[in-house]
């Protein structure tokens, strides 16, 4: 066994990392612990928890587990404020500010920070993971929507505005391989909604018949570069030309178009 031995507080660091989740973790007793059957506490950050140890395993080796509820809860709070945080910067700044920005937004220690998010990157696709599933959502409510031209217009409009609101995020979709491929993967999630509520829109006779899902993504895709030539002048502007595009949808203004949809492998190559 090794002659270093680790202060308690990392051992209770490291029992909260594993017993987070209400599980019971097994360390080496080449960390200082305290008396076994007992229950210590430490305060990292802002944070406090608490810790049961238990009876040796071996000789080698303890058994503790973090057993308080409440401070979970307010760990995850932690967390949503940062991501909220993170967010909120992302979009007004783009994903370069600083990680003691971030946590002078959301109100905690840079020791809660690391604890959740070890490195930078990992708020960076927490941030992003939330978006998207934001987009997801918004597809939900538009396909359940009980009028679908509403809800398919109403689809385009709530995401661009998702879009304007985390530019520094689109730009890392348009940046980074992994986002990208994160981007893609959410796309082909929603794409069976927006299928039915492109079919049922049709069937109302409010959208032309030669429009296709697939025509989705690039269409938003022309949208958003609008919103990123004017975010910085007029970022307002993008709403005029999505509602030019929302009357070349309609039914009744259709004339027909000189090429046919993308097929979908098109789509994944394009966006």
């Amino acid at each position: 066994m090794s002659s270093h031995v680790t202060p308690v507080s990392e051992a209770l660091r490291l029992c909260w990392i594993v017993g987070s989740a209400g599980t019971t973790a097994e360390l080496s007793t080449a960390y200082a612990m305290p008396a076994l059957e007992s229950t210590a506490s430490v305060r990292f950050g802002d944070e406090r928890f608490t810790t049961t140890f238990y009876t040796k395993r071996s000789a080698r080796s303890v058994l503790c587990h973090t057993r308080s509820m409440a401070l979970r809860r307010d760990a995850q709070r932690n967390r949503d404020r940062l991501v909220a945080g993170a967010g909120e910067l992302f979009a007004a700044d783009g994903i370069d500010v600083s990680v003691e920005e971030i946590t002078r937004r959301a109100g905690v220690g840079m020791g809660t920070l690391y604890r959740h998010f070890p490195t930078k990157e990992d708020l960076v696709d927490a941030v992003l993971e939330e978006a998207l599933e934001t987009y997801v959502e918004l597809a939900r409510k538009a396909a359940g929507a009980e009028d679908a031209w509403a809800g398919f217009t109403g689809f385009l409009e709530r995401g661009l505005e998702l879009h304007a609101s985390n530019r520094g995020l689109m730009d890392l979709i348009s940046t980074s391989a992994g986002a990208r491929a994160r981007a893609q993967a959410t796309r082909e999630r929603v794409r069976p909604l927006l299928r039915g509520l492109v079919a049922r829109a049709q069937a109302e006779g409010r959208l032309r018949t030669d429009f296709s899902a697939e025509d989705i993504p690039l269409l938003v895709r022309a949208l958003g570069r609008v919103i990123e030539a004017t975010g910085e002048t007029a970022p307002e502007l993008w709403r005029r030309y999505l509602a030019l595009a929302v009357d070349g949808l309609r039914a009744e203004a259709a004339t027909p178009l000189p090429v046919p949809p993308p097929s979908a492998e098109q789509v994944r190559r394009l966006t």
